[in-house]
């Protein structure tokens, strides 16, 4: 065979080596891309699957309590020219925003939990209606009574992707801060509440929810000579929430 002839040959093989090599190189970079496609990049599966670590988690909720009016239906008179009755009292009362921490520990499509412990702004009463035997009392007033509670939080929990439900009991630590004009001593002591609501987990860092919630508070104000026991006392109200997880 002549040199021209293996040099011929030499550089057909090359070419078709070439060629084949080419080919698998641009078939595997098509099928990696083709892979990318389908599958979503790490941070939108981190966005997406929101807590799925199975692990506990914290978050700063800022809330907004709609109730405005709280209600005792088991109230004792005692004292004063009055002899031992039962009645009713009614406050009204601004609502109020509140500040808290709160824990998750919400599983991916499962039994879970959370927790909140939240301090409210101040509230004002700006009227009262006293009902026992035959007299029926209604005040307001211009310097108004103010109180404050502190509230804790436990609840269960179901979630599934993004939306959770949850129920559960809550303790109020009231404070009775000034009677204002009414001139009427009080004491406000905790009791215990509900709640439940519904959640929606936006992506890893904000959630908000919904809360149907009854605070519970018992109380006794002093009139003069006359001292009103009020018993259990209901607070009840929507309450809405934005939180940021951390």
């Amino acid at each position: 065979m002549s040199v021209k002839k293996i040099v011929l040959l030499i550089f057909c093989i090359s070419h078709i080596c070439f060629a084949q090599t080419n080919t698998i190189e641009n078939d595997t970079a098509a099928r990696q891309q083709a892979i990318q496609r389908l599958q979503p990049r790490a941070e939108t599966i981190d966005n997406e699957f929101v807590l799925n670590d199975g692990q506990y988690h914290s978050a700063v909720v800022l809330g907004y309590n709609m109730a405005t009016a709280y209600k005792y239906n088991n109230m004792r008179v005692l004292g004063g020219a009055v002899f031992p009755v039962t009645g009713s009292y009614e406050g009204k009362v601004s609502p109020a925003f509140n500040i808290g921490y709160r824990g998750y520990y919400l599983p991916h499509h499962s039994m879970g939990m959370l927790g909140t412990l939240s301090y409210e702004q101040n509230r004002e009463i700006s009227s009262e209606n006293f009902n026992y035997g035959t007299i029926s009392t209604n005040a307001s007033y211009s310097s108004k009574p103010i109180f404050q509670i502190i509230l804790l939080e436990a609840n269960v929990a179901y979630r599934w992707k993004r939306y959770y439900v949850n129920i559960g009991a809550n303790y109020s630590k009231p404070t009775f801060i000034s009677s204002g004009s009414s001139g009427n001593e009080g004491n406000l002591n905790g009791a215990t509440g509900f709640q439940l609501g519904t959640g929606l987990l936006f992506n890893k860092f904000y959630v908000a929810d919904l809360q149907l919630k009854t605070i519970a508070v018992q109380g006794t104000y002093h009139q003069g000579t006359t001292t009103f026991v009020l018993g259990d006392g209901y607070l009840t109200g929507f309450e809405v929430h934005i939180g940021y997880i951390f």
